[in-house]
């Protein structure tokens, strides 16, 4: 699983590369290198269902941050939405927290890898909005 979102991240990485201004894909990559690791800092939190908050906050900030860099006004119930995909890896990371160290290690790891996935597709898709707009 954690192969899958580190070819993902590379993929949509040097796909927004092509397309995105320098100053685009600089920005877009600070806010979503930032979201993943306090979402894998929070993962790592060997309580279960205690990062959900942390995650959920880091999550929604980047969305936000990343229409800002679009010109796009997103408003918090909207970012909301678009993270709600992240959650179906929650119970997941949830059982494998009773492992301990392996598993909280685990449970940080696919949650910076699946934010840092989540916030280039989203990049991705406000970038193409954007040239579509133009």
């Amino acid at each position: 699983m954690i192969n899958y979102y580190k070819k993902i991240n590379e993929e949509k990485s040097k796909e927004a590369r092509g397309i995105m201004s320098e100053y685009e894909f600089d920005k877009c990559r600070e806010i979503i290198h930032d979201a993943s690791i306090l979402a894998g800092v929070a993962g790592v939190i060997p309580i279960p269902i205690a990062d959900a908050i942390p995650i959920s906050a880091a999550q929604i900030t980047m969305v936000i941050s990343l229409g800002n860099v679009f010109g796009e006004k997103i408003e918090e119930s909207v970012a909301k939405s678009m993270v709600t995909v992240v959650a179906t890896t929650f119970i997941g990371r949830q059982i494998v927290k009773f492992i301990p160290i392996i598993g909280w290690g685990f449970s940080g790891i696919v949650a910076a890898g699946i934010t840092e996935a989540v916030g280039w597709i989203i990049a991705m898709d406000l970038v193409k909005s954007k040239k579509m707009k133009y």
